[in-house]
């Protein structure tokens, strides 16, 4: 029986051939097909897809945050759903919550990569076989308990050495999520913020806010005068000295702020990231050396100025 691997940028084909080479030594009736890589050059892909999904018995969908929302994973996720009963396919997940899946991924029962799971998935597979292909229960587990550990090392070598990646697939252009992970442990933050809600105190970047406060880190808000600061009041509070807010005039920010800032370790190597302002938010940039040193001084002309305001007399 063909087991179809399906897969969107480099770390989940490193990780589809991985299992390409295992599944064979666990159970000997599987054939893997790892998507697009087991493709002569010159053949047509949509026909040797479409071939390929007719002969199949079973699809594996490999998911990592990185491609989770990438138009190819959910093309052949979409073939697949056609192709298959909803019980022979499951997404095989890696640092990604099921309850975040959208578009075709959704619809099945995923898996995620831990070895009771894996061991459950190669259970479905097993399922699937003709009844004079299938492994014995008892035979299956020895074999799966023999191979796991092989698999297991090079998982976890392939995910260790897999350098970042934003989930666009472009270096140069991030979601927020991506955002969030870039602001892992600075010392020093700012934030530009023209609506908090929008990007500053939501998911994932208020949970990773929170946590660097537990660091130690210090940060910076600039926000609008009238914008509703309850809840960045309440950080303030129970992390003293370690969040400063600096409130501008209406017509003062529009003027400073076109858009969101974050901007990581101002004085230092500072690295400034700015929101493209486009129909469909949350899709940062970093800018280059010169408008980041440009951006660090504008904005810390307005936080001197409140520091200043704020002194008490003499």
């Amino acid at each position: 029986m063909k087991v179809f691997l399906s897969w969107s940028g480099k770390l989940s084909r490193d990780i589809a051939v991985a299992l390409d080479e295992w599944l064979p030594y666990v159970i000997q009736a599987v054939k893997p097909f790892v998507s697009a890589g087991d493709i002569d050059k010159g053949d047509r892909w949509g026909k040797v897809l479409a071939d390929e999904l007719a002969q199949i018995g079973f699809g594996i969908i490999i998911v990592t945050r990185e491609n989770r929302h990438a138009p190819w994973i959910h093309f052949e996720a979409g073939a697949i759903s056609k192709a298959l009963d909803k019980s022979s396919v499951s997404p095989l997940l890696f640092g990604v919550d099921a309850a975040k899946l959208d578009g075709p991924l959704q619809q099945f029962e995923a898996t995620i990569y831990e070895q009771d799971d894996i061991f459950s998935l190669l259970r479905s597979i097993n399922a699937r076989l003709e009844a004079g292909d299938q492994v014995p229960y008892d035979v299956l587990r020895n074999e799966f308990d023999v191979w796991w550990p092989k698999l297991k090392t090079r998982l976890d070598g392939i995910l260790a050495a897999q350098p970042f990646e934003n989930e666009t697939g472009y270096g140069w252009l991030y979601t927020t999520t991506d955002l969030s992970r870039h602001m892992d442990k600075p010392q020093q933050v700012w934030i530009v913020a023209p609506h908090l809600y929008r990007n500053a105190l939501v998911p994932p970047v208020r949970d990773v806010i929170n946590q660097n406060l537990h660091g130690g880190a210090v940060y910076t808000f600039l926000i609008c005068q009238g914008e509703d600061a309850t809840e960045l009041r309440r950080m303030a509070n129970a992390a003293p000295g370690q969040i400063r807010i600096v409130e501008l005039e209406e017509h003062e920010f529009q003027s400073a702020a076109v858009t969101d800032y974050f901007i990581l370790d101002p004085d230092a190597d500072a690295i400034v990231l700015l929101e493209l302002p486009l129909q469909e938010r949350g899709y940062w940039i970093p800018v280059d050396r010169e408008a980041a040193v440009g951006l660090v001084e504008r904005f810390r002309k307005y936080i001197n100025q409140s520091l200043a305001a704020a002194k008490p007399a003499g």
